[in-house]
């Protein structure tokens, strides 16, 4: 059964504009379905409009995109776990993104430092 991935901006940015972590896209690839939610292609997607990179955004859109539904009590219950257990400046952004991941199972590619940690408290699979 193949598992999708949400795959984390900084990971798109590197690929998509300075063409670095292809063989790390390449190799999640295999094993998993690339997924993108609406805040990812938030983050992305209008430097890329700007830019004229009609091509990239095109390549980004067309990925799996993963519903994104917040439920705001169970963000503030993710950054008070994280509180507790000493990681500190986590995000919004990052606690919605891992919270997608938890809500459809879904691994994540990232190379953000917070993710490392985060990932390892809720015990969601980070690829990087």
């Amino acid at each position: 059964m193949i598992k999708k991935v949400l795959v984390d901006s900084c990971i798109w940015i590197d690929f998509l504009g300075r063409n670095l972590r292809k063989d790390l896209i390449e190799r999640i690839s295999e094993d998993y379905i690339l997924s993108i939610n609406d805040a990812i292609l938030s983050e992305v997607l209008p430097h890329l409009i700007h830019q004229k990179e009609n091509r990239a955004a095109d390549l980004l859109a067309s990925q799996f995109i993963i519903p994104l539904t917040i439920s705001w009590p169970d963000i503030i219950s993710l950054q008070v776990r994280m509180i507790k257990a000493g990681i500190n400046k986590v995000g919004i952004l990052d606690l919605i993104i891992l919270q997608n991941a938890m809500q459809n199972r879904c691994a994540i590619a990232s190379v953000d430092k917070h993710f490392r940690l985060i990932c390892s408290e809720v015990g969601i699979e980070l690829i990087n």
